[in-house]
Parts: structure tokens; C-alpha cells; sequence
């Protein structure tokens, strides 16, 4: 099992702040947690979010385990 932990405005949008979910990768993971199609777009991450897993950007480490935290972090762009 995974924590997912949404940081910011998400939490509001998709009703909770952290959750434990199971799945085989990061996008099975929200996938199962994004029903409004928040975060995910055709089975991708939407630009303006950094995801991390257990404080690694998932561009650095992709790969998640039973344990695991994964932080879901919106950016927020003015101007």
C-alpha cells in the first residue's frame, strides 16, 4: 500500500488530503484518486504539478513500493 498525499487547493477539489492507495505504478496510483480528471490527462500527468515519491521528484525516481509516499503538488503560475 502507497499514502498519497495531496498538497494545496487539491485537497478540496478531490475531497481528501492523504490516502492509502494501491497500485502497480504512479499513474495506476492517481489515477484511482483523480476521478475528476484533475491531475491526469490520457493516462498523463497534466503540466503544473510535481510529483514526488517519498521527497524525489518522479523524474528522478519513477519507480514506487508498498510504503511509499507520493506527494502530489500543484503549481500555482501568476503574471
Amino acid at each position: 500500500m502507497k499514502k498519497i498525499i495531496l498538497l494545496g487547493p487539491l485537497s478540496n477539489q478531490l475531497g481528501f488530503k492523504e490516502k492509502d492507495v494501491d497500485g502497480s505504478d504512479i499513474i495506476d496510483i492517481i489515477s484511482k484518486v483523480d476521478r475528476k480528471g484533475i491531475i491526469l490527462q490520457n493516462g498523463k500527468i497534466k503540466p503544473g504539478y510535481i510529483i514526488l515519491i517519498n521527497g524525489v521528484d518522479l523524474r528522478i525516481k519513477s519507480k514506487v513500493s508498498d510504503g511509499d509516499v507520493i506527494y502530489v503538488v500543484p503549481i500555482n503560475h501568476g503574471g
